[in-house]
């Protein structure tokens, strides 16, 4: 499947998904002056706009911040239907 095709059964569902820092123990913030490691890599993500894809799927973000630790946590709540997916797409900027 293309990227494109891929997206599209990813949107085709609602999704209510969360990724956090960590559960209930302590999450580090950094040093002060510095993004926590969790906001640093998630950014590095967001900063990749989806690369050649083009979008960001909670999978792809995961990439970049599963070796942060505390290991961060992802799931589902509420109304959230099987097969969707949090998807971001880039609007309005140009890719580096």
């Amino acid at each position: 499947m293309s990227p494109e095709e891929i997206k599209n059964r990813k949107i085709k569902y609602t999704s209510r998904r969360y990724l956090t820092s960590g559960g209930k123990e302590y999450v580090p913030d950094g040093r002060p002056g510095n993004h926590s490691p969790f906001a640093r890599k998630l950014l590095e993500a967001f900063r990749s706009y989806g690369g050649q894809d083009g979008y960001l799927a909670i999978g792809k973000i995961k990439q970049y911040v599963e070796k942060v630790t505390p290991e961060p946590r992802e799931g589902e709540f509420g109304s959230h239907a099987p097969g969707g997916d949090l998807v971001l797409l880039p609007q309005g900027k140009t890719r580096k």
